[in-house]
């Protein structure tokens, strides 16, 4: 992914949480897809795969499996706002072309560009760069970065933070 894409990406993870009022770390996200007109289901079978629906209406439907522990669900819901609001245009024109059962998923087993930048919205959208970097020196003993002192903090999963370490530059 370019600097430039990556950059976008955060700028609209970043907006949507300011237009949302989100200013703390670990805020509920089932109530920020529902304040958006979406809704959550939770599937506990592995046949389903984690999508993003446009409804009737023009809602949506987020489905994620329960399967996952909290933090894996809670970044899971992440990226397929990520995939709304980037590649189905989710507040926009666009969103208007989308036809209600039409869905952008994750394809199991295939890792795209798109599930790259779902991902990369995703930990922007839980993790802004300066909160992140903030509690990841809060976190540190000063030698090292302890992924799993920031993962709580975000409620998100240990490899979610090893992830955006990295992008931030903050270790290899």
């Amino acid at each position: 992914m370019t600097y430039e894409k990556r950059d976008l990406i955060n700028n609209v993870a970043l907006s949507l949480r300011d237009a949302l009022g989100i200013e703390n770390e670990n805020f509920d996200i089932e109530k920020t897809v529902a304040g958006i007109g979406g809704e959550i289901e939770y599937f506990g079978d592995f046949i389903r795969e984690e999508k993003a629906v446009k409804k009737e209406g023009g809602g949506f439907c987020i489905s994620v499996s329960k399967n996952n522990p909290e933090a894996r669900r809670r970044f899971s819901v992440a990226r397929e706002l990520g995939r709304l609001f980037i590649h189905m245009k989710f507040g926009y024109d666009e969103w208007d072309q989308v036809k209600p059962g039409e869905k952008r998923s994750l394809i199991p087993g295939l890792y795209t560009e798109l599930t790259e930048e779902a991902n990369e919205f995703a930990a922007a959208f839980l993790m802004p760069a300066a909160d992140f970097i903030k509690t990841a020196k809060e976190t540190s003993d000063g030698k090292f970065f302890y992924p799993k002192k920031i993962a709580a903090v975000f409620n998100v999963y240990e490899d979610a933070v090893i992830y955006r370490g990295k992008i931030l530059g903050l270790w290899k």
